[in-house]
């Protein structure tokens, strides 16, 4: 059952978490050296795949020319991979400036029926060496990605996040985890908050096929609720909670703002112990809206004739509202 909630608002407007658009970039420090710029020619057209074993050859250094020629959509075509597969669009579009890899060799193929295996080289700018295979389709051969041409980033439980890949792909994070296929290459990816509860921002360069990074922590196991972020909300949140029992008191007890422990008592004009105005946990149980609960409070009342200290905690969500400021959704009971 859907509980019902009151608002309240901060008088003070909250910073908005900044976006920057980086292109994707083929050099970084700490990476790897400088990226070199020559590339094997093509051993023949290739672009029909045709059924011969020298033709998998040919098909499988046309495909990795054109990603050193930045142009993914002929990759695609010529791939076992989708493009309803990936996670955005945008991870297929051809890339105007910049190249996916540089300098690909196959440095060994075998052909089995229809199936080829080959190990090539390429350049990230760092030399990269991988396994990747091949298979006939209606005397076609289609390359086969590798299983490690994908981006992945990992959360130590459930958050509200995703995660930006160059700015205009947005990979929502779902039971702690956000992934896609992807080109190899160098990535510029940040981790937001949706909902600007959070002012998440953590900026990265990922590596596929390796998953190497530069920037924040672990990709791999990344806070799902940044300490930092619940410092952020800590400094904003105790004028929230001190308002809403503010409320409560001065409705008896009865208003919208009170929290269930409190109803049915009434108040005798003491101050309440202040505990609850500090956050005991933020969690979320729906990766879109994040929760908190308070630690407990204190307030002298009368309940059932007899004066008695309650003790009480608030529960509820956390939100912004339009002009960016934080709100909290009191939980009725």
């Amino acid at each position: 059952m859907t509980l019902p909630h009151t608002t309240t608002t901060a008088s003070t407007a909250r910073g908005r978490a900044r976006r920057r658009r980086a292109g994707r970039v083929l050099i970084a420090a700490g990476i790897g050296a400088a990226l070199l710029l020559t590339a094997c020619a093509p051993r023949g057209d290739g672009s029909d795949g045709g059924s011969s074993p020298d033709d998998a050859e040919t098909t499988l250094m046309t495909f990795l020319r054109a990603l050193a020629d930045g142009e993914l959509s002929t990759a695609l075509a010529m791939s076992t991979w989708q493009e309803s597969d990936f996670a955005c669009r945008s991870l297929t579009a051809d890339l105007e400036l910049d190249s996916s890899i540089a300098a690909p060799e196959i440095d060994a193929i075998t052909v089995d029926g229809d199936r080829a295996d080959a190990e090539v080289t390429y350049r990230l700018p760092s030399e990269v060496t991988e396994q990747i295979s091949l298979e006939r389709v209606d005397d076609r051969w289609l390359v086969v990605p590798p299983e490690g041409w994908r981006i992945e980033v990992g959360f130590d439980g459930p958050t509200v996040a995703d995660v930006m890949i160059e700015d205009d792909c947005a990979l929502p994070v779902r039971d702690g985890r956000a992934e896609s296929i992807a080109w190899p290459g160098n990535y510029t990816m940040t981790v937001v908050d949706p909902s600007g509860v959070t002012e998440r921002w953590e900026e990265l360069l990922y590596r596929v096929p390796d998953g190497q990074h530069i920037g924040t922590d672990d990709p791999a196991a990344l806070p799902a609720v940044p300490e930092l972020a619940v410092n952020v909300l800590q400094s904003e949140i105790g004028s929230l909670l001190t308002a809403a029992l503010d409320d409560c008191v001065a409705s008896g007890l009865t208003g919208p703002t009170c929290p269930p422990e409190l109803r049915g008592a009434t108040p005798t004009g003491a101050a309440p112990g202040t505990g609850y105005v500090f956050l005991d946990r933020v969690w979320t149980d729906d990766d879109e809206t994040w929760r908190f609960a308070t630690q407990p409070g204190t307030l002298d009342v009368v309940r059932d004739g007899q004066p008695v200290t309650a003790s009480f905690v608030y529960q509820g969500t956390l939100g912004v509202d339009a002009s960016g400021e934080l709100t909290i959704a009191v939980d009725q009971g």
